[in-house]
């Protein structure tokens, strides 16, 4: 029994452990997105991500976890073929890998126990992606969950304090100041009505105001403390109408100032600086500030306001500072429960609240998206509440204005904007809250107005200056944000032509959150407004678009009309559509194709929208060259024979389409200008642009044609997705070919045979550029050989030997592309001419001598297109491998004189400004002779990288010019850094070695002059010992060894100790100089490692030290010591001599002494700065780009050509050369530094 009980416990021991093994599983999600490509990691049993790295190098991107996770990432390049042709997870499962398409960019982002890992093409511009609407509502949720738990557990920590509260007060001849500082955290209600201000505190302390009523200060009449029926002190401050007041928080403190009427500052005289200093703008961790002003229309000398009785004023409700300042505060009164309807806000009232009140520090396990902000959230009542009006509760949130409408059950609703109103429409017809809403927008709104509407509400809020606003839902509850950041973006909504079944036209929205048509009387202009209400996420319009018979207002939630007829009627389909129709029609422009009858009843009984350009049939009117001539003598003479200029208008539109069917560019240009001078007003309709955008893609301007076409008319239209395929083709913008390619084949049999080729040609190279060989291939299989021209026959080979050389046959490719570079010298030949010499190279048919010298003659051959820079990329590429760095920089010039702005020079940039880091960084430059990489150096330096590395290459560069005794050119390449490059730490310390560099010249005053001129206080150790070894041997040589000595007194180290012998032996302080010697030697005598050179030379000088200074117990201990390792090296019997009984005043030992004092110690010197400064990695220092230098004459050192280099933060110091004299206790070798 024992024994199987025994067995029994150890299994369950191995299965729980086998459980506790397990890695956490993670859900992989690839999406193909707008425009980009996203995978979403998801960790399910986890609340946040387990420890990881995201990293991208050399086309992979790499995702790694400190711990082994369980993922599949199979499906991921089945979704993003277009970025991800293969991906893989480590067989330890900890790292997942993703192979790269050339170009995609990675953009990671954290969102609770998600990871968003977003591809981005290489043309993407502006911000990242943001994370997805209802993950920022998570997140928000939780933020607001945490936040609520840290206030409950800081109400508890501090529940045992007596709160306690002190009054200080600043008087000024200009204003007043009141600062109220409590021992607790706290929240405060801040109200002005008229002559009074009121602070509720939501804590009650004893307050003792006798002293301050006893003498008030300036532009106060009076001021009382009294506590509230629930143990709330509230402080009311009577004040004069002509005063402004405003209040706000500073850290644990709230402060209230006092302000008199603007002439009151005129009798300021010298204390105007003082009051200047204090009201200028608000410190930086000033928040919930509330200004005040004094009442409009209040004569300056009114008789001063009496207190007011303390009956409950209008409130404006304030949020807390931060769960950090008020973790322990209550929701205040006037938020837990409704205020009275006060008032109508003054309309000169101005608020501000520059800081964010919630803290992402507050809620750690909550990883904040960006750039989405979080909001703190308003609790929903009890569902069984219930309540005759909607309450209103408004927070100020740094510089946004939430407003939350606590509704009961869900309401549709919509926000739009008209003439600098924001309309708010409410589906229910329960009265709104407005008391909190007149307080919470006091200064930013001018006037609120409510109005009832067919059982709904209206709110039309007029504002002061016009400020974004949002509106989304949270539950039954609506939110609506105003200020100066969309918190919650619309998704636009599209207006769709149609033709109805009778044949009138018409306009459809789709929307699928539609609610219900209201319509609504404008007050202030008079006119009808028809509102569409909706639910669900936040859609609308994104601009104001007008019609002839209605104005589409600009709405971000919901939609609104202005009719400019009476008949307008819009129709809503629920959760459907909108539709806006007209008896008769709209009076909107179609374009409709040339077709029968009966395809036309179609497309009407279809309800489809006719697009734009579908009546530019062009297949009709191609010819074959044995028709072409008679048949632009018929059109010819047709044109020759119209009369009026309709007439000719239709011939020479005739004879357009003819030239643009047959591919002769110039003629239809001309035959396009002549249509615009018989009449000029076509030149702005869709179907005439789209006639000019053929005729540049025909003349080889992709980009004007793309730009034509990039018009909101011709989005839809099949004929102008065509166009764009051709022009996007040639501009090598294949992902947006592969988007425009579904639309564009559908009309493709309304073209002729030559243009069909071309367009499939296209959609072929934009799928084998995107890897998706299968549609390459479905589209080379709809071209016929037999019809197709010369250049498109080379085209098709050039494609079919892409694809055989990505299937791993490059013997077929090779033959494809020879027959393409024998058949002619056309673009398709110099680039079959190309992807040959790059596979050859490839398989090792050619030498890279070889493939460098094809290169060469393909780049002479062929200038001024892609294909010319492909070629210098792939020359640069080759003759970098080949060790030839100054011709692969050359090709790179020559691309940027081409086209710096292609994606192709920039990667060349990225390329070859790596491969000239590398080369000064890694040691290739030292295998070249120093003046050839000088040279080098200065005919490219604009490709030094911004930043550490840049600085690290000039040093390493001054180095080698200082090894070969080139010091001048070293000089002047340091000298460059410190006056151009650089600031801060990292100038102080290159200036040190410029100083190095102008002592081995011998030049002691530059020297010193560089140290002086850079120098500044707080410096790290590490620079602060290098700057005064350098110092302090400069003053040596200058002669000033009692300053030197002193410098080096309070310093220790091997260099320090022997710079201190050196000196000492230089002023013939040789009882000094010989112990400095011994403690620079050490105990090198005990150990078994023969003395070096410099060791050698440093025995005898302390041997003739202590003979000079006849101190032969010194010579003594010398000669025991050193005299065993001092015998077997060729300095031996100069030691036996100086260590020996010798006159030193004999020719002899003079002789000795003079050859010793002769030789050079610069070496040691300059050898023991690079191994204590250089070569040792303790340089603390962070080298910068001063931004004032980047551009500043003389700056010759451009650096724009590395677009990978990112500025490290600059580190400023105090310059100047008496900064370290303003430091208390500072030395006088301390502050040499």
């Amino acid at each position: 029994m024992l024994a199987a009980f025994a067995a029994l416990c150890m299994l369950h021991l191995l299965s729980v452990g086998a459980a506790l093994a397990a890695p956490p599983k993670v859900d992989v999600e690839a999406t193909q997105m707008d425009g980009f490509g996203r995978i979403v990691l998801t960790f399910n049993d986890m609340e946040l991500l387990p420890a990881y790295s995201v990293s991208s190098s050399n086309g992979v991107l790499v995702i790694e976890f400190q711990d082994a996770v369980a993922g599949d990432v199979r499906d991921v390049p089945i979704h993003l073929s277009t970025y991800i042709p293969v991906a893989r997870t480590d067989p330890d499962g900890h790292g997942m890998r993703f192979a790269l398409m050339q170009g995609i960019k990675v953009h990671s982002m954290e969102a609770g126990a998600q990871l968003f890992i977003d591809l981005l093409p290489a043309n993407w511009s502006g911000l990242p992606p943001s994370l997805p609407p209802e993950i920022i509502a998570q997140l928000a949720q939780r933020a607001e969950a945490a936040l609520r738990a840290f206030r409950d557990a800081s109400r508890h920590k501090t529940a045992g304090e007596e709160p306690e509260l002190s009054i200080e007060v600043g008087r000024s001849p200009t204003f007043s100041r009141f600062v109220f500082r409590w021992n607790l955290p706290f929240d405060t209600v801040f109200v002005r009505e008229k002559e009074a201000v009121s602070l509720t505190f939501n804590r009650y302390a004893d307050v003792d105001l006798s002293a301050l009523q006893a003498t008030l200060p300036p532009f106060v009449d009076d001021i009382m403390a009294l506590k509230t029926d629930d143990d709330r002190l509230k402080i009311l401050i009577a004040v004069p109408p002509v005063a402004d007041v405003r209040g706000f928080r500073e850290d644990d403190t709230y402060v209230v100032d006092v302000s008199g009427p603007p002439d009151s500052a005129k009798a300021d005289g010298p204390l105007q600086p003082l009051h200047d200093a204090l009201k200028s703008d608000t410190p930086t961790n000033v928040t919930q500030m509330i200004v005040a002003p004094a009442q409009t229309g209040i004569e300056a000398n009114a008789e001063p306001a009496t207190m007011p009785p303390p009956a409950a004023p209008e409130v404006m409700t304030m949020p807390p500072k931060s769960a950090a300042a008020a973790p322990d505060a209550p929701v205040s009164e006037a938020a837990a429960a409704p205020a009275p309807e006060p008032a109508p806000a003054p309309a000169s009232m101005e608020a501000s609240s520059p800081a964010n009140l919630f803290d992402p520090a507050l809620a750690p396990a909550i990883a904040p998206p960006t750039p989405a902000i979080d909001y703190p959230g308003t609790e929903q009542p009890d569902a069984g509440f219930q309540d005759s009006t909607v309450k209103v509760n408004v927070q100020r949130v740094g510089t946004l204005n939430r407003l939350t409408f606590a509704y009961q059950k869900p309401v549709n609703a919509a926000l739009f904007r008209r003439d600098g109103a924001i309309w708010l429409v409410f589906d229910d017809p329960m009265p709104i809250e407005l008391g909190p809403l007149q307080a919470g927008l006091a200064g930013i709104a001018k006037r609120i107005e409510t109005i009832n509407p067919q059982g709904a509400r209206a709110l039309r809020i007029e504002m002061v200056d016009p400020l974004l606003a949002t509106l989304s839902s949270e539950g039954n509850y609506w939110v609506v944000t105003i200020g100066d950041l969309i918190t919650q973006p619309t998704q636009p909504l599209s207006i769709m032509r149609s033709v109805r079944n009778n044949g009138d036209s018409a306009l459809d929205i789709p929307y699928p959150g539609a609610g219900r048509l209201i319509q609504i009387l404008d007050p202030d202009i008079g006119d009808r407004l028809e509102v569409v209400t909706g639910g669900g996420a936040a859609r609308g319009l994104i601009k104001d678009q007008t019609f002839a018979e209605f104005l589409a207002l600009n709405s971000a939630y919901g939609l609104a009309f202005v009719p400019h007829v009476d008949d307008l009627d819009v129709v809503v389909h629920p959760n459907s559509s909108v539709s806006i129709e007209r008896k008769g029609g709209l009076n909107i422009s179609l374009s409709f194709p040339n077709l029968q009858a009966g395809a036309m009843g179609e497309l009407q009984s279809a309800n489809v929208e006719i697009p734009v350009g579908s009546n530019m049939l062009l297949s009709d009117y191609a010819v074959d060259d044995e028709h072409f001539w008679k048949a632009r003598q018929k059109y010819e003479l047709a044109l020759s024979s119209a009369e009026g200029d309709n007439a000719r208008l239709t011939a020479w539109n005739t004879l357009a389409k003819f030239y643009i069917a047959n591919e002769l560019g110039s003629e239809a240009q001309a035959a396009v200008k002549m249509i615009e001078s018989i009449r000029p007003d076509d030149k702005d309709q869709p179907d005439h642009q789209l006639m000019v955008a053929a005729v540049d893609v025909l003349m080889h301007h992709p980009d004007d044609a793309e730009k034509l076409l990039r018009t909101e008319e011709l989005q839809a239209s099949p004929e102008a997705a065509f166009w764009r395929i051709l022009a996007l083709g040639e501009l090598r913008r294949y992902p947006e070919v592969r988007a425009n390619e579904p639309r564009g084949s559908t009309v493709i049999g309304n073209f002729p045979v030559d243009l069909q080729n071309r367009f499939l040609l296209s959609v072929a190279r934009a799928a084998v550029e995107t890897n998706d060989f299968g549609q390459a291939i479905s589209a080379i299989r709809q071209i016929d050989r037999s019809t197709a021209s010369a250049d498109a026959r080379d085209r098709i080979d050039l494609v079919n030997a892409r694809i055989a050389d990505a299937n791993a046959r490059s013997g077929d490719a090779v033959k494809l592309l020879n027959r393409v570079v024998l058949r002619g010298t056309s673009k398709t030949a110099t680039e079959a001419a190309l992807r040959l010499v790059q596979i050859q190279r490839r398989e090792g048919l050619v030498t890279l001598k070889q493939a460098i010298e094809r290169l060469e003659g393909l780049a002479n051959a062929w200038r001024g297109d892609e294909i010319e820079l492909d070629t210098l990329a792939l020359l640069a590429q080759y003759s970098v491998e080949d060790g030839n760095y100054r011709r692969g920089f050359e090709a790179l010039r020559t691309a940027n004189l081409v086209d710096p702005d292609s994606d192709t020079t920039r990667q060349m940039n990225a390329a070859m400004s790596a491969a000239f880091a590398s080369l000064y960084l890694d040691g290739e430059a030292d295998k070249m002779e120093p003046l050839k990489a000088l040279a080098l150096y200065y005919d490219f330096k604009e490709l030094t990288p911004i930043g550490r590395r840049g600085d690290e290459m000039v040093r390493k560069l001054a180095n080698r010019l200082v090894d070969v005794d080139l010091l001048k050119q070293a000089a002047e390449l340091l000298n460059h850094q410190v006056e151009n490059r650089l600031k801060g730490v990292a100038r102080a310390q290159v200036a040190a070695d410029l100083a190095m560099v102008q002592l081995l010249d011998h030049r002691a005053d530059r020297a010193m002059l560089t140290l002086s001129r850079t120098r500044q206080a707080r410096l790290p150790a590490t620079v602060e010992r290098q700057r005064r070894i350098v110092e302090a041997k400069a003053l040596a040589m200058s002669g000033k060894t009692d300053l030197a000595l002193e410098m080096l007194s309070s310093l220790s180290g091997i260099d320090a100790d022997r710079l201190t012998a050196e000196t000492l032996w230089q002023t013939e302080r040789h009882q000094e100089a010989g112990e400095a010697y011994e403690r620079v030697l050490g105990a090198r005598w005990s150990d078994t490692v023969p003395l070096t050179d410099i060791e050698q030379v440093e025995v005898l000088k302390a041997a003739i030290s202590y003979a000079l200074s006849q101190d032969k117990i010194g010579l003594g201990r010398l000669r025991d010591k050193y005299g065993t390792k001092m015998a077997g090296s060729p300095k031996a019997g100069i030691f036996d001599l100086v260590t020996g009984p010798i006159d030193t005043s004999g020719h002899e030992f003079g002789v000795i002494a003079s050859n010793i004092a002769g030789i050079d110690t610069m070496k040691t010197f300059l050898a023991d700065y690079r191994s204590q400064y250089v070569d040792s990695g303790s340089d603390n220092a962070v080298p910068v780009i001063s931004p004032e230098s980047r551009n500043a004459p003389g700056n010759d050192t451009p650096s724009a050509a590395n677009t990978n280099g990112a500025d490290p933060a600059v580190t400023d110091g105090a310059a100047g050369p008496s900064a370290a004299a303003d430091v208390p206790g500072a030395s006088a070798g301390q502050k040499a530094g």
